[in-house]
C-alpha cells in the first residue's frame, strides 16, 4: 500500500463562517489575524488512530465566538471504512464539539477528505486566551491509517 502524507493547512484549515452577532455583547467578526491555530500531531507513521490536538488563539482585540470556528484537518484515508471523531478533551466543554468527516470534490496525492471540527453552541474566547482541544480520529473496523510526517 502506498504511504500517504498526512498534514494540515494551517492557513487553510481554519474557516470562519460568521453569522448574524450581537454586537451589544462585543462579539467580533474575526479577520483571519485574529486567529491562530497550533497543531500537535503524535501519531506514528503507521496507526490505527490519528490523534490531532488543537490549540484555538484569540489574537485579537475582540472577543471570538467559537460557534462561528470551523477547523478543517486534511489528509488521507486508504479505505472506505467508517471513521469516528472523538473528542477526548476540550476547555469549551467535549460536549460542546463535534465532527464530520468530508470527502474532497478533487482529491490530491496528500489529501482525499478532511475532518471539519465545529462547535455546537456558544464559546467566548476572549483576547490572548485559546481553546484547547484533544481529538481522535480511527476507523471502526481500527484498520492502520498510513501517514508519514
Amino acid at each position: 500500500m502506498k504511504k500517504r502524507n498526512l498534514f494540515v493547512c494551517v492557513t487553510l484549515a481554519v474557516t470562519l463562517f460568521m453569522g448574524v452577532l450581537n454586537l451589544s455583547t462585543n462579539i467580533s467578526k474575526a479577520a483571519t489575524n485574529e486567529i491562530k491555530v497550533q497543531i500537535l500531531q503524535s501519531s506514528a507513521d503507521s496507526t490505527n488512530t490519528i490523534n490531532p490536538n488543537f490549540k484555538i488563539i484569540n489574537t485579537g482585540s475582540n472577543n471570538l465566538d467559537a460557534k462561528n470556528i470551523k477547523i478543517r484537518y486534511y489528509y488521507t484515508v486508504d479505505t472506505t471504512k467508517a471513521q469516528t471523531f472523538v473528542c477526548d478533551w476540550s476547555t469549551a466543554g467535549i460536549v460542546n464539539v463535534a465532527g464530520t468527516f468530508n470527502n474532497l470534490a478533487n482529491p490530491t496525492a496528500t489529501a482525499d477528505c478532511y475532518l471539519e471540527i465545529t462547535f455546537k453552541s456558544s464559546y467566548i474566547i476572549t483576547p490572548g486566551n485559546s481553546i484547547f482541544l484533544n481529538t481522535r480520529i480511527f476507523k471502526t473496523d481500527y484498520s492502520n491509517y498510513n501517514q508519514k510526517k
